[in-house]
């Protein structure tokens, strides 16, 4: 993990680590088949992980909108 402007950075497999730990879902295909709320609940759980709100969109193949909206910005 490296440090810039006050956030940390994180690997894209420890965030997709952090996905399928909070979601139960082995895959993307999976994630988004799940529940809004049980997405939304993996996706809060990936921020507080240090992942960045682009990131989060990059690998879950969410709106920023929807990624936004689960994490309550």
């Amino acid at each position: 993990m490296t440090e810039h402007a006050g956030r940390i950075n994180i690997s894209d497999e420890k965030v997709l680590q952090v996905m399928r730990k909070a979601s139960g879902a082995a895959n993307l295909e999976t994630f988004l088949r799940l529940p809004e709320k049980r997405r939304q609940s993996a996706v809060q759980r990936m921020r507080r992980a240090g992942t960045s709100l682009n990131q989060i969109v990059r690998l879950t193949g969410t709106s920023m909108a929807i990624v936004r909206k689960g994490i309550g910005s």
